[in-house]
């Protein structure tokens, strides 16, 4: 008896990895199915799989799929570490190394998403008095993503974490929506690109002589397969000395291209060598495991907790590094995802879900009110956020969320009230530590946020704790 042939959405996620390199399996796998629906659902097709088998026999174009799958994780600075390594280390060298030249400083955003990692540094050239000489690109496979960031529009849930009052202070608030300004906006080009194709090097692209690449958080989503050609594609677009920073969960690349390691509070980042430091480092590279056991975090994920259980244990990860990239919860995840997919009504169902198998679970609760704040829901977004509270006494930075939801619905003195609760509770840390539930933002970094808001909201009123 020969064996049954495969479903045809097993063939559709294989064709995505063939032809974008993405894994859709774990948490991803749920983005698959709900996608399948999804468009069967506004094909008037009967389920998921006559959808999976449309694609795969050619009927229905496959790259608007893709697209659908792509999941952009991004806000505005987020990881403070790394942007601290960015704007004291990396930017510098990149100034000083081109001196003198026709440009001050070149870099890539490799999955960019909607634009808000490239117009971070934007942001951060800008406030450093870098306005001429800058070359920046942002690229994607996703082309309506692509087609968000040209707009240079956002809303709150780009603004989450450290982002808040750094970015703020550049954005126009306009109908509920924080539009950047054209000066700055203009200095990011955006194009489609492919990282598992070789696009690049490109000097005709401008991704070649590169003094950094962000490339955080994308090459979990891809085969491993595919990482060590991709690894040694981007050590050549960079210039002797550039530095590329990925993603805490990322896999490691040393092992792939003659990098020099650096890991700290940023976690681990990787610069090409300059000639002078290649010839002494010859011969004298960290083996591969001792790279991988200082460089790979756990992501929540069963197959990434599998895998950790199969490495040697290794000490505690140092002060500063930003939390886990998902949240433990399968549904809490889920919704995270989708929340950024801009899938809100799904995300919804998803974290209502979690509320009702742990209704007592303060996360839960909490990204119920994000997803609710992204859909407009501003009342029902404070109630789940207020439930938050309640569950999670002495977390400043539910109280922080609850006093910018209070802002934008022009409750002002609410607001100042929460911001001021906020900045009280977090000055009881030290001002390092990261705070749960704010996508890495220090308390030090929200008591400078609430100072920033409160200036604006009362002016001169009594010092903050």
């Amino acid at each position: 008896m020969s064996p049954s042939p495969p479903a045809a959405s097993d063939r559709l996620r294989a064709l995505v990895r063939e032809r974008a390199g993405l894994d859709l399996t774990g948490v991803r796998a749920t983005l698959l199915a709900a996608a399948l629906v999804r468009e069967a659902h506004a094909a008037g097709l009967p389920d998921g799989e006559a959808f999976a088998r449309s694609v795969v026999d050619g009927s229905r174009p496959l790259e608007p799929f893709i697209e659908e799958l792509t999941v952009g994780e991004t806000w505005f600075f987020r990881e403070p570490a790394q942007w601290a390594l960015i704007e004291q280390v990396i930017v510098p060298e990149g100034l000083a190394r081109r001196a003198g030249g026709p440009e001050a400083f070149r870099a890539w955003s490799a999955g960019c998403s909607t634009g808000e990692e490239p117009y971070s540094l934007a942001i951060a050239l800008h406030d450093r008095g870098v306005r001429h000489g800058v070359h920046l690109v942002g690229t994607d496979l996703n082309e309506s993503a692509l087609a968000r960031a040209r707009r240079g529009e956002y809303s709150l849930w780009s603004l989450r974490g450290a982002a808040d009052a750094r970015a703020r202070r550049h954005l126009r608030e306009i109908d509920g929506r924080f539009v950047l300004p054209r000066e700055i906006a203009a200095r990011v080009r955006f194009f489609p690109l492919n990282l598992a194709r070789g696009e690049y090097p490109s000097r005709a692209r401008g991704l070649a002589d590169l003094d950094l690449v962000l490339c955080r958080n994308v090459l979990i989503y891809l085969d491993p397969a595919l990482v060590p050609e991709i690894a040694t594609r981007l050590f050549a677009t960079l210039a002797p000395g550039g530095w590329l920073l990925t993603g805490a969960a990322d896999p490691p690349l040393a092992a792939h291209a003659p990098f020099t390691v650096r890991a700290g509070p940023f976690s681990v980042a990787y610069q090409r060598p300059t000639a002078r430091a290649a010839l002494r480092a010859a011969g004298r590279r960290a083996a591969p495991a001792e790279v991988a056991a200082r460089a790979i975090r756990t992501a929540p994920t069963r197959a990434a907790r599998t895998a950790a259980a199969e490495r040697p244990r290794r000490p505690p990860p140092e002060p500063g590094l930003p939390p886990a990239v998902l949240p433990a919860d399968p549904d809490l995840a889920a919704a995270h995802l989708l929340v950024d997919a801009a899938r809100l009504p799904e995300a919804l169902a998803a974290v209502d879900d979690a509320v009702r198998r742990r209704p007592l679970d303060p996360d839960a609760h909490f990204e119920r009110s994000v997803v609710l704040t992204e859909l407009g829901r501003l009342e029902d977004a404070e109630e789940a956020c207020r439930r938050a509270r309640y569950l999670a006494r002495g977390q400043p930075f539910v109280h922080f969320f609850t006093a910018l939801l209070r802002l934008r619905r022009g409750d002002l003195r609410g607001a100042a009230g929460a911001f001021r609760t906020a900045a009280a509770l977090a000055a009881r840390v030290p001002p390092g530590t990261p705070l749960a539930l704010s996508h890495g933002m220090t308390a030090g970094a929200l008591r400078e946020a609430a100072r920033f808001h409160l200036s604006r909201l009362v002016g001169d009123g009594p010092p903050l704790p």
